[in-house]
């Protein structure tokens, strides 16, 4: 709900390379429109992403829990 933008759009961490992609999906939501990495300030995105009751975007890693507000 933060992020009105990335509504209904997927995100995964690489687990390799540490970097959180964002995936826009087509229109009919059968294909990625695009792909971008999202900027983590130097932070690593390794295990999982999940969004909060409050709207916010987490994701963790081997170092801990992070949040994305804006």
């Amino acid at each position: 709900d933060k992020f009105a933008e990335w509504r209904n759009d997927i995100f995964f961490c690489g687990h390799n390379d540490g970097v959180l992609h964002h995936a826009k999906l087509n229109a009919a939501r059968t294909a990625l429109a695009s792909v971008a990495d999202v900027n983590l300030n130097g932070n690593l995105c390794q295990i999982d992403v999940e969004t909060g009751r409050e709207g916010a975007l987490y994701f963790t890693s081997d170092e801990g829990i992070y949040r994305i507000t804006n």
